[in-house]
């Protein structure tokens, strides 16, 4: 089996998150490696070609701040493997990944119900990353 060094959460902070990050940090323990968790703050006005206001967006990034340190607490993660960004998440997470050193990405993923495919952040991870991906089951209760 691969021994892996640097595990890496990505999370979208939402009412899923928690039950998947905290699989995610015990499956770091078990493997007892280093663990990191990362949510990227979608550019909105890049994504919806909306020239918006500063305020807005900078509130966006503030809630997601103070999610992370919640999640980051009730999870006993240190604040300093915690990282809230703004960016694209299909392209920041893998520079992200590959600038901190990691060798497996975890998602909890997400399944549009009608197809049954993966989610499009998740399918472009899975296919682009250069370190090793395992996405949790969107239908996990725990």
């Amino acid at each position: 089996m691969k021994k892996y060094q640097h595990v890496l959460f990505a999370t979208d902070l939402d009412e899923r998150s928690e039950s998947a990050a905290e699989y995610a940090r015990d499956f770091a323990a078990l493997l007892d490696a280093k663990f990191s968790m990362l949510h990227i703050v979608q550019v909105v006005a890049a994504a919806y070609g909306y020239v918006g206001d500063y305020d807005f967006e900078q509130q966006i990034v503030e809630d997601a701040h103070a999610e992370m340190a919640r999640l980051a607490g009730k999870l006993g993660v240190e604040s300093g493997s915690c990282q809230v960004v703004k960016g694209y998440p299909k392209e920041d997470l893998l520079r992200k990944a590959k600038q901190m050193g990691v060798d497996l990405i975890i998602l909890h993923g997400h399944r549009h119900h009608w197809l049954g495919m993966l989610g499009s952040t998740a399918n472009s991870i899975v296919n682009k990353a250069e370190c090793d991906v395992l996405v949790l089951s969107a239908e996990s209760k725990n």
